[in-house]
């Protein structure tokens, strides 16, 4: 939600339609979920205080944002008032008034790409436990409007409120590094030879939108893929060279799978297995119940079954792999996972790299 905090537009029912009526019907504790991928994306907190006359609201999602906001009505100017502050270190000011049916809160043009842009939100309630929010940019002062979020929101079971407010689950994806070590077997191919021909090792790095992996061998190949624009750079060794690969296009196609409980850890880690028949081989990954990395890295990735793993699992980070081929079997297992801060760029590419590969 809090991704675009320029505008808020929330609908009200009729029996709230007064000027200093603040919509109750968004007041409470919310999981919030995307309505195109079902997925929690956030929990929001809304309550009143100081008498009634301030709402005060607190917003975590997965992306690891936090923010508060404080909402007052100005009986002076007839606006409705709204302070955001963030663990971005970003605050907005907003301000709107009731039109018809609709509570407004505004606070101008926003840089969008290289245009100015206006950001707004509507808020639509379903019922007393549920509500729609949609996000929407205008880059043409207001004349159209693209929808740029779509959320549905459902009011926590109050018993969920009451036993877990203390101890919140953690919604933050994982950030930073994990290495795999791979060996090799066959009953065709001499594994000395294996070993020489393929990667010993890799390297994976995760943002909230992108990944880098690193397969590091006689013939070290590096892959750059792009959550946004699905889109994945190949670069062979160290050469300033790259390929452009789109990652919206099937690869291979799954024939069965199955989700198996295991009592195994690796590295501290409690892993689920997910076993893959494709087209082409048969994989089987062992997935950390508790590390995830972001839905961006993985929903529209379709080559190489990615998409599929990750809603199967979730996104659960691989911490150990199996890969049967015609011909030979790899195998491949977590030795180091290393966590970033805030921030973190996965990928490491000079700016507008996919802009001049990817034509």
């Amino acid at each position: 939600m809090r991704t675009l905090l320029f505008f808020l537009l929330a609908t009200l029912p009729p029996s709230l339609m007064r000027a200093q009526q603040f919509p109750d019907y968004w007041l409470g504790d919310w999981d919030v979920f995307s309505v195109q991928s079902g997925r929690l994306i956030g929990e929001n907190h809304l309550t009143k205080m100081l008498d009634g006359k301030v709402v005060f609201e607190h917003w975590t999602d997965v992306l690891g944002i936090e923010g508060h906001s404080f909402t007052l009505y100005d009986s002076v100017s007839g606006c409705w008032l709204q302070n955001w502050v963030d663990n971005r270190g970003i605050m907005n000011n907003s301000k709107g008034r009731l039109s018809g049916d609709t509570m407004m809160f505004l606070s101008g043009s926003v840089p969008e790409g290289n245009s100015k842009a206006l950001h707004r939100m509507s808020l639509i309630p379903v019922s007393p436990n549920e509500l729609i929010q949609c996000g929407e940019v205008s880059i043409d002062s207001a004349q159209h409007w693209q929808k740029k979020f779509h959320f549905r929101y459902l009011r926590k079971p109050a018993n969920d409120v009451l036993n877990c407010r203390n101890a919140p689950r953690s919604l933050a994806y994982f950030r930073g590094e994990i290495e795999y070590a791979y060996s090799y077997e066959s009953e065709q191919i001499d594994a000395d030879s294996l070993a020489r021909t393929k990667p010993g090792k890799s390297i994976f790095r995760y943002d909230l939108s992108s990944y880098r992996s690193c397969f590091m061998g006689p013939d070290t190949v590096t892959y750059y893929y792009d959550g946004e624009r699905n889109r994945c750079l190949a670069q062979s060794g160290q050469q300033p060279l790259f390929e452009c690969e789109d990652y919206g296009v099937l690869t291979d196609s799954v024939r069965s799978w199955r989700l198996l409980d295991s009592d195994e850890k690796i590295l501290g880690h409690r892993v689920s297995i997910l076993e893959i028949q494709s087209k082409y081989f048969f994989t089987r990954y062992y997935i950390s119940l508790d590390v995830k990395i972001s839905p961006a890295t993985w929903d529209k990735h379709l080559a190489y079954n990615w998409a599929f793993y990750g809603d199967k699992t979730d996104g659960g980070l691989i911490l150990k792999l199996e890969h049967r081929f015609k011909q030979y079997t790899m195998r491949g297992i977590a030795t180091r996972i290393t966590k970033a801060d805030e921030g973190f760029d996965a990928l490491g590419l000079p700016e507008g790299s996919f802009e001049q590969w990817c034509k």
